[in-house]
């Protein structure tokens, strides 16, 4: 990820002692505009496009630990907006350049009198949307926050595409509700969220650069039913959100179309990250992965049993290397454990990422898996690679490793979210790429942390071996809904097709509800730089559909929506080099 191209224009500075005008800023090609105002109950933000307004007198500021809300009293001292344009080339993603245009407002804000508290708001203004973040100044060597002022008014009562959670510990995988927003109920609900409003106006709420931070919820208000409150993750009764000033939060992002579509196609979670950490990310090789564990290790034709053993994986390995795919996944079960008595006399379980169970010859199948062009990644819990990752990850690079997916991480308070950035960090250090499942909703890491390819945190596939969730309507919802975060790891290419009427969950060799063509599509349609193939090698091998498999790609040099309704249909077009695919 390189900057190839950047043009930074200071269109203009403004200074204001007192400011009773609004501070305001309108997007590159004027129709989005935002408004900043302050009032005795502290700042409050507007925003409208094409001159509709969409959101009014919305609340802005920040809920400190033990003391008074920072934005009562808060007024304008000094506000200023810059032009930015610039062009970089991401390592994976869904276009070959993006460009960074936006219009930055920064107003600085602070408290009546000498001593009064201060902080900073910076928004991007975008033709497809805007972000505002906070930035706290030097006050306190710790400071600490329960959680946000910020909300969200609507000026007309949409109808929202909604992911109700139980709580913050929560692994995003849900159904969506399909409400006007003032029926939804009170909920606590998992970014991002996806609003139609009237006018043909189309609206995603989510964040972006989530980093050493709290998770951002949204939640409805019993008071104000066309109002969306923000909530931030928090374990226990402790403060969200403890760190040392200065800092920024991460951006709240709200991306804006005049088609459902358009919110697709929107770079902005992307932009407001920043730029890639890694020197050199040449090894970093997206492509697709043969998967045991949705199967449930199944072979047929063969003479050995299928399951958690060499024969199994070496076969999948073969399997790989027919299909052209570059990886083998082998997932939970691989790595040793035994039962020991605990400090309480309890027998617990000890797991050792560094070595697999006797019926794996892992030295064997990653040297088979070397002589056929194919290389291991390797399934982890988030706890054991917390454990053992000092140890593991060089090992694992010594190996030749290609990445690990770690799993059932299930929160975004602060403490989980650093470890996130841990992971990011040290797997790069050792070449390996992750794959993070029971994960949050992605926020944009993969810019900085290429190596960061994909996230789960959606209901996907998976769920078909013990659910019937899984149907064509929640496929085609998820494009216009969860994938507005980033690259999603649903893990496809289900060939056991059946009709809605027809389908049943089962464990070993699932099915799946609708048609192949319906999961040839989502190679397409759903962006992840790691794509799974779920079936087994028996399944695919000679099936209609499959070459179209072998040789679909995982990133793309552009990405066209064309048309499109949440719940009903996609028709979204993706170009690989000279070759386009629909």
């Amino acid at each position: 990820m390189r900057l190839s191209h950047a043009a930074i224009v200071w269109a203009f500075v403004t200074c204001l002692a007192v400011a009773a005008e609004p501070a305001t800023v309108q997007s590159p090609d004027g129709k989005v505009a935002f408004s900043l105002s302050t009032n005795p109950d502290g700042p409050a933000f507007s925003l409208a496009m094409d001159g509709r307004p969409l959101l009014s007198d919305s609340p802005l500021g920040l809920l400190p630990t033990g003391s008074d809300p920072i934005g009562p009293g808060l007024q304008v001292t000094t506000s200023r907006v810059t032009d930015v344009d610039q062009v970089w080339t991401p390592v994976c993603g869904t276009a070959s350049q993006i460009r960074d245009r936006h219009r930055l407002l920064q107003v600085d804000l602070a408290e009546p009198g000498t001593d009064g508290r201060a902080i900073t708001i910076l928004v991007r203004a975008y033709d497809d949307g805007i972000a505002f973040r906070y930035r706290v100044p030097v006050e306190a060597k710790e400071y600490k926050l329960d959680g946000e002022r910020t909300a969200f008014r609507f000026a007309e009562d949409p109808k929202v595409w909604a992911l109700p959670v139980k709580g913050f510990r929560t692994s995003y995988e849900g159904k969506y509700t399909v409400a006007p927003l003032s029926e939804l109920g009170e909920t606590l609900i998992g970014l991002p969220i996806t609003l139609e409003m009237s006018g043909g106006k189309w609206m995603a709420i989510t964040e972006a650069h989530l980093e050493d931070y709290a998770g951002l919820y949204l939640a409805t208000s019993p008071q104000s039913p066309k109002t969306l409150l923000t909530r931030l993750s928090t374990r226990g009764k402790e403060s969200a959100v403890v760190r040392a000033a200065p800092f920024e939060t991460p951006w709240r992002v709200i991306l804006l179309g005049r088609r459902a579509g358009d919110l697709i196609e929107s770079q902005i979670v992307s932009n407001c990250n920043p730029p890639c950490a890694i020197e050199d990310a040449a090894w970093i090789k997206p492509g697709k992965v043969t998967w045991d564990w949705w199967p449930k290790w199944m072979v047929s034709g063969v003479e050995f049993n299928g399951g958690v053993n060499t024969a199994t994986y070496l076969h999948y390995a073969d399997f790989a290397a027919e299909a052209g795919f570059p990886y083998l996944l082998i997932d939970e079960g691989w790595s040793w454990w035994e039962t020991r008595p605990g400090n309480d006399g309890k027998m617990t379980r000890v797991t050792d990422i560094t070595r697999a169970v006797k019926d794996v010859d892992l030295p064997a199948i990653i040297e088979h898996c070397h002589k056929k062009g194919v290389r291991v990644w390797l399934w982890l819990t988030w706890s054991h690679c917390d454990a053992q990752m000092a140890e593991a990850f060089p090992l694992y690079e010594k190996w030749g490793i290609a990445g690990v997916k770690v799993d059932f991480m299930n929160r975004d308070d602060q403490w989980m979210v650093n470890w996130y950035h841990k992971v990011a960090r040290e797997a790069a250090k050792h070449h390996l790429m992750v794959d993070m499942h029971g994960a949050y909703k992605p926020t944009g890491i993969s810019r900085t942390w290429p190596n960061m390819l994909t996230f789960e945190g959606v209901m996907g596939l998976e769920c078909c071996k013990w659910s019937s969730d899984i149907t064509p309507q929640h496929n085609v919802t998820l494009p216009f809904t969860r994938m507005l975060a980033g690259p999603m790891d649903y893990t496809p290419g289900g060939f056991n097709c059946l009709p809605p009427d027809r389908f049943k969950p089962r464990d070993s060799a699932p099915f799946v509800m609708g048609t192949r063509c319906h999961q040839l599509a989502q190679y397409v349609v759903y962006y992840s730089p790691l794509q799974m193939c779920v079936d087994y090698p028996e399944e695919y091998r000679g099936a209609v559909g499959f070459e179209f498999l072998r040789w679909v790609p995982t990133t793309w040099d552009e990405s066209r929506v064309i048309d499109g309704y949440p719940g009903k249909y996609v028709l979204l077009a993706r170009r690989k080099g000279n070759e386009w695919y629909v």
